[in-house]
């Protein structure tokens, strides 16, 4: 393997683009803070900066929005481009740029510029992925960064709907209501012209999987903010934490950007201009995943003489099909795909037994919708007003966005770019020959939760349920079980004088809701001999799911058990097959809380036995060594490292993780690994912004040579935090590298 390359981040350099000296300073944390005259060069720096630290990922990033992954790693990324191709923005470019403000396309063209430079400054020396791969990066057009990446992430209820539809085809609408609910309670509006057999997870896989390499798992988020009265220092203190795919490297990016009229600090996506979670001046802002409802499957009917016509009313239309060629690692020439479209959208799937296709509409293919592109108007809000008016421009991803200012004001606003549904919910896919199921302009700020100073004087987040009740619009339907929120709500009401300690062991609390119900279920029933010791240490166990817990290993092996269980003995084999898929915790404990107390008791009885004999399979007999951590591990491991070199020089290791799904530490994956957990942490100090801290492990770069590539996994793993600096004094302290860019005359 060729030796890994370290970018020079000290000294001069005379560089093309700029129009004059712009300064990087580097701290001990590997953020850098950017100092420039205007605002051209300011975002040309930032481009030039970031892809320092995260080339490839970045090039990553495009090739997968772009769909030209399978060019670089063969036909399994084929199906990947292809939807890519499909979901791309094929609308008006002046209308696409003016949905993010004035100033975008001068931010957007200065950032890919700084981009190319580096790119050309180290086109003899790239970083070693691309040695490895034996490719080289493509130029950046400003058209990149408005690139759309279709997936969960983006588009949440995709997924849902799908296996909504999967449900109600197999068990009934009943049925599917009753173990795979709606948030508020709703019946789904069926349309009898759908016919929704053959619409399975397995059928839309590609839309239900995830478009980077390597594939996360479902995200999840918290957030919250405390105004002056509960707070020690009398101002506001701001807390959030993402919750992403823990990979190599990190998938956001912390930088400081100063120029006139902009001094944001904060963390955003390697591949876009800008800060998505930080502060400016005046303002502090975090967010959560929202899982607004903004797309829609519509069931076309294709003309049994003609694949290429379907039924608008009573007429046959024709698609728009678009030849396109992908080209693919191993193949002599690029495979030749059509492109489907109707006047729905993209044709993501297709019957091969009848005369039918699945047509997507989705917001992305509306304008301003490039993801996170919007907090470039919310970089620069200056108090609640402005705020608002910005996240206007904030249409994807739709986010719960907290808000804290220096005059100690405090809110929260759902934002994001929903549809306004007239006819029917959006729960299920509906009949596409028909006009009755179109959209109807779109829900502005106006009609979006949010509130403004609440008098329980604090505000928070988790994915949960935001809809107040009586909400007259179709917002969303499906959130994440509630336990994050309550545990959360339940701390902040109970401080008093909060510190920023406060808030960090909040943002690592690891309290499970769901297992204080399901051990009390347990201690109500009468115990069997075989599994007393089980049940005296659940009985005596705290319900926190730390890392070196016994208990908490044995819980949760026992509810993998208990779900199992469950399904095979108490339902039906076809009901149990896909509520295995679908049916979340809370329904579980609802179920389990009701039944009666004989059966109760052989279940939890039976699922807890097999659960110690497991941990003991594992483990071993002295439960005294068993360790929740010890099966819940996070590896950070380099997709290209293959060979036991490239292993020692790429990957950062594996480690212990506590917590679950349901707790404030929210750390998950299958089985019981961990992929996805609270990549980025923030808390922000409104009373002196330099006390503000964060957290982006395994660290800045993506330079595997870099001293930034696994520094903060030191911090990560005694939970502490590395200081987000603002003011310039303080930077300059703890300034370790400093770059000046100079404009280079021809």
């Amino acid at each position: 393997m060729a030796p890994s390359r370290k970018p020079s981040f000290d000294g001069q350099l005379k560089i093309h683009g700029i129009e004059a000296s712009v300064e990087i300073l580097r701290d001990s944390w590997g953020v850098p803070h950017i100092y420039a005259g205007c605002v051209s060069d300011l975002f040309f720096a930032q481009g030039f900066a970031t892809a320092q630290d995260r080339l490839y990922q970045m090039e990553m990033w495009r090739r997968s929005a772009r769909g030209e992954l399978a060019e670089i790693f063969g036909v399994e990324y084929l199906e990947r481009d292809q939807l890519s191709r499909l979901t791309r923005y094929r609308g008006d470019l002046n209308l696409e740029w003016n949905s993010y403000g004035s100033d975008a396309r001068l931010i957007v063209e200065s950032f890919t510029r700084g981009i190319n430079a580096y790119i050309e400054l180290c086109r003899d020396d790239l970083p070693v992925e691309f040695q490895m791969l034996d490719f080289r990066p493509r130029p950046w057009r400003p058209e990149d960064c408005l690139l759309r990446q279709f997936s969960p992430r983006i588009t949440y209820n995709t997924t849902y709907e799908i296996a909504r539809a999967e449900m109600v085809a197999t068990i009934g609408l009943e049925a599917a209501l009753k173990y795979f609910p709606t948030q508020p309670e709703r019946i789904p509006f069926l349309d009898p012209e759908a016919d929704l057999s053959e619409i399975t997870t397995q059928a839309l896989s590609g839309l239900t999987s995830l478009p980077v390499h390597p594939q996360p798992w479902p995200d999840g988020s918290n957030c919250w903010v405390i105004d002056g009265t509960l707070s020690a220092t009398g101002k506001p203190l701001l807390a959030s934490d993402p919750h992403r795919t823990m990979i190599l490297p990190s998938l956001r990016y912390v930088c400081h950007l100063v120029a006139p009229g902009w001094n944001v600090i904060g963390a955003g996506e390697p591949h876009l201009p800008g800060v998505a979670l930080g502060h400016n001046e005046q303002i502090a802002f975090g967010f959560t995943v929202a899982p607004f409802d903004q797309a829609d499957l519509y069931v076309e009917t294709v003309a049994p003489h003609d694949s290429g016509q379907y039924l608008h009313g009573q007429i046959w239309r024709k698609m728009t099909v678009e030849q396109d060629w992908i080209h693919v690692k191993g193949m002599p020439q690029p495979v030749e795909v059509a492109l489907k479209f109707t006047r729905h959208g993209p044709i993501v799937w297709e019957s091969q037994t009848r005369n039918r296709a699945i047509a997507l509409r989705w917001t992305g293919a509306e304008p301003g919708t490039a993801a996170y592109l919007g907090c470039l108007k919310m970089d620069q809000a200056w108090d609640w007003e402005s705020f608002r008016s910005a996240l206007g421009h904030w249409r994807m991803p739709a986010e719960n966005i907290v808000y804290a200012d220096v005059n100690n004001n405090i809110g929260c606003i759902a934002a994001g770019m929903v549809p306004s549904r007239k006819n029917w919910d959006g729960l299920l896919p509906v009949s596409g020959h028909s006009d009755r199921y179109e959209w109807n302009g779109f829900l502005s700020i106006d009609d979006l939760p949010q509130e403004y100073n609440p008098s329980r004087h604090f505000a928070a987040t988790a994915n949960n349920n935001i809809v107040p009740p009586d909400y007259p619009h179709h917002l969303a339907y499906d959130w994440k079980p509630p336990y994050r929120f309550q545990r959360i709500s339940q701390v902040l009401a109970q401080l008093r004088q909060a510190t920023i300690e406060d808030f960090k062991r909040l943002q690592h609390d690891e309290y499970s809701i769901p297992a204080r119900h399901l051990v009390d279920l347990l201690m109500s029933v009468p115990a069997q001999p075989v599994i007393e010791k089980a049940r005296q240490m659940l009985g005596g166990w705290d319900c926190v799911l730390k890392a070196n817990s016994d208990a908490a290993l044995l819980f949760k092996i026992w509810t993998t058990y208990l779900r199992s269980i469950f399904l095979q003995t108490h339902m039906e084999k076809t009901q149990g097959a896909i509520l295995g898929k679908h049916m979340d915790l809370p329904v579980l404990i609802g179920i389990l809380s009701s039944m009666p107390r004989e059966p109760l008791s052989v279940l939890l009885c039976t699922t807890l036995e097999r659960a110690m004999a497991e941990a003991t399979a594992r483990l071993g007999k002295e439960t005294e060594c068993w360790r929740w951590g010890s099966l819940h591990q996070v590896h950070f491991e380099h997709p290209l490292a293959k060979t036991a070199e490239q292993k020692k020089a790429l990957n950062v290791g594996t480690f212990e993780c506590g917590g679950d799904d349901d707790t404030v530490n929210s750390t998950r994956g299958p089985g019981y690994v961990c992929q996805t957990g609270p990549s980025y942490r923030q808390i922000i100090d409104l009373s002196d912004w330099d006390k503000s801290l964060f957290l982006n492990i395994p660290g800045q770069s993506g330079v595997p040579s870099s001293p930034h590539y696994r520094d903060h996994i030191s911090l990560w793993q005694r939970e502490d935090y590395a200081p987000m600096l603002y003011t310039r004094a303080a930077i300059e302290q703890n300034t370790v590298q400093r770059l000046i860019l100079v404009p280079a005359r021809s």
